[in-house]
Parts: structure tokens; C-alpha cells; sequence
């Protein structure tokens, strides 16, 4: 490689020389330091980009389950209030049939006291039937000898 004149050419004493050595000798690890830097910087922004990338995935994922399971929990709102609604008109017919079976229930208690008063004057009737029955026979018997 072609170099430039030498320092001593330029008229630097060697001492200047030497410091100007050691000074780009430094600067050149340096930038080596840096290059080494810039190097592991570089890897890990890649790193980062794609942990990020995965992040967002992960983020997206969970927006739309959550989005899904929003949905889900609206449904379920309307079903349990449809079932609401639906149950306190079952409890007011049940109350309703509750209500007419006490009803039928006073109604076949006073059935039952009209059927006993019936029954009893079924009987007095037989007796009276029988009776009178009796009578008639002993009339026509009397009758018939006279």
C-alpha cells in the first residue's frame, strides 16, 4: 500500500511521531470497540424486532379472545335475562295454579259437605220410602182380608 511520506520526511521529530502512533494505535481499538458495539447492538435490536414482533402476535391473540369472550358474556347477559324474564312468568303461573288449586281444594270440601248432606238425606229417605212402603203392604193386607 502506497503510504504517505514518512513523518520524519515531514520533519516530526520521533517523539511526535511515536505519540502520533500510540493516538491512532487508541483510536483504531476504539473504533474497534465500537465496531464490536455497533456489532452487539445490531444483534440485539434484532432480538428486541422480533420478541416485539411476537409480542404484538401474543397482543393480537389476546384482543380477539378477549373480543370473542366479550361476545360470549353478551350472549350469556341476554340468555340469563331472557331466562329471567321467562322464569317470573312461570312463577306467576305457578302462583296462579297455586291459586286455583286452593280453589278446587274449598270447592271438593264443600262437594264432600253437600255429598254427606245428601247422603244422609238419601237415607232418611230410604227409611221414610221403606217405611211408608211397609204401611202400604199392611193397608193392602188389611184389605185384601176384609
Amino acid at each position: 500500500t502506497a503510504r504517505g511520506p514518512e513523518p520524519e520526511q515531514m520533519g516530526l521529530a520521533p517523539c511526535c511521531t511515536q505519540a502520533l502512533c500510540g493516538l491512532a494505535l487508541r483510536h483504531q481499538s476504539h473504533l474497534q470497540q465500537i465496531r464490536l458495539e455497533f456489532h452487539r447492538l445490531s444483534e440485539e435490536n434484532t432480538l428486541l424486532k422480533n420478541d416485539l414482533g411476537k409480542v404484538r402476535q401474543e397482543l393480537e391473540a389476546a384482543e380477539s379472545t378477549h373480543d370473542a369472550q366479550r361476545k360470549e358474556i353478551e350472549v350469556l347477559k341476554k340468555d340469563k335475562e331472557k331466562a329471567c324474564s321467562e322464569m317470573e312468568v312461570l312463577n306467576r303461573q305457578n302462583q296462579n295454579y297455586k291459586d286455583q288449586l286452593s280453589q278446587l281444594n274449598v270447592r271438593v270440601l264443600q262437594l264432600g259437605q253437600e255429598s254427606s248432606t245428601h247422603q244422609a238425606l238419601n237415607e232418611e229417605h230410604r227409611v221414610t220410602i221403606q217405611l211408608l212402603t211397609q204401611s202400604l203392604e199392611e193397608v193392602v193386607h188389611s184389605g185384601q182380608q176384609q
